[in-house]
């Protein structure tokens, strides 16, 4: 039943037959055929953009390279769009990786992390750190 259910849902997302034939429809053909658009939420290939993405913006060591963080913010914009564009995932399949993106994020560097680090700091004496 899951596997008539998810073809249905294929048959809806991804198109069948194209205008023209060429090496790109061809790549986007295999795409179809060895990535089916089942694993949908919320979009894996979204979540870890964008988690890489906020890793090296933070990062100390690229502090003065931003054209590694020009580059990676352009790759995770391209990755997010072409998820969608390909029908591999749904906008509420990236809205909500956009969403566990922003928990992750402020449990990683905002309030959520420093609360954490003011109990951590709290535990461990000065001179232990």
């Amino acid at each position: 039943e899951f596997e008539e259910k998810a073809a249905k849902l294929k048959d809806i997302l991804i198109e069948t037959t194209f205008a023209r034939d060429n090496i790109f429809v061809h790549i986007v053909k295999w795409l179809y055929a060895s990535d089916t658009p089942t694993n949908l939420f919320p979009s894996i290939h979204v979540y870890n953009s964008l988690a890489i993405y906020f890793g090296l913006a933070h990062s100390q060591k690229l502090q003065n390279k931003k054209w590694i963080k020009n580059a990676a913010l352009i790759l995770t914009v391209c990755i997010i769009l072409s998820t969608m564009f390909l029908k591999q995932h749904s906008v509420f399949d990236v809205l909500t990786a956009f969403a566990l993106a922003a928990f992750m994020y402020s449990v990683c560097y905002g309030s959520i992390a420093v609360a954490f680090e003011r109990r951590r700091q709290k535990r461990i004496p000065a001179g232990q750190i």
